[in-house]
């Protein structure tokens, strides 16, 4: 297990935040995020709140508010006299997280069959397309985030305020988990997804709902499978 922080060299692109014209706070957090989603500092890995304040050129204080904000999404563990690490999901969390996700995907999906406009519609299929395209290529580094993509807009075709601001807050813990299996499943995912829109264009919310519970069961029994 990493004791400390990781070089700006094996990083993702690191440059002084201080520079930012952001909100500083939310830019601290947001790159911290996207370095734990990517794989850059991983699970079990010591973050050391003074060598990170250091890289992005801000205050100690700054990163451990970002760090505190992690902790709340479950990113980070902060232990008492023990510091704070990259969280390791556990299988336990695991079966949490895809067990509420197979509810919550299946009534988006059945939903959003009733509910999508041609517009939506129109979205879906574009995400779709991009995201065969991108998978097939292999630029498996893109598919995570196309992965949020596609999900945020099968939300907000479900019409639903609270779904969507439900899984906006699970969003980056799923694409977190996604990326664990990407190279598994990157052609099939995609694949599920346009069942997933072909029952939602033919205003057939059942089979919608039991396509969207069939991507979300095998995505996680390939989660649960070892690592090839």
């Amino acid at each position: 297990m990493s004791e400390t922080s990781p070089s700006p060299a094996n990083t993702l692109h690191w440059h002084a935040i201080g520079q930012s014209h952001q909100s500083l706070g939310r830019t601290v957090t947001d790159r911290l995020r996207e370095l734990i989603v990517a794989g850059e500092f991983e699970p079990g890995l010591r973050l050391i709140a003074d060598d990170l304040a250091e890289e992005f050129e801000v205050s100690r204080g700054m990163v451990r508010e970002a760090l505190l904000v992690l902790a709340t999404e479950g990113f980070v563990e902060i232990e008492p006299r023990r510091g704070t690490r990259v969280a390791i999901f556990s299988g336990k969390q695991a079966d949490d997280l895809f067990e509420i996700r197979k509810s919550l995907e299946g009534l988006v999906a059945a939903l959003a069959a009733q509910r999508r406009t041609e517009e939506q519609l129109a979205d879906l299929r574009s995400a779709v397309e991009q995201g065969m395209r991108t998978a097939q290529s292999g630029n498996l580094n893109e598919l995570p985030l196309l992965n949020t993509r596609f999900h945020n807009l099968l939300a907000t075709a479900a019409g639903n305020e609270f779904l969507v601001e439900t899984l906006h807050r699970l969003s980056k813990i799923i694409e977190w988990v996604y990326a664990r299996r990407i190279i598994q499943r990157s052609t099939q995912s995609w694949e599920e997804h346009f069942q997933i829109v072909t029952a939602i264009a033919d205003h057939d919310p059942e089979r919608a709902m039991l396509a969207a519970h069939d991507h979300i069961t095998r995505a996680w029994v390939a989660y649960q499978s070892p690592a090839s």
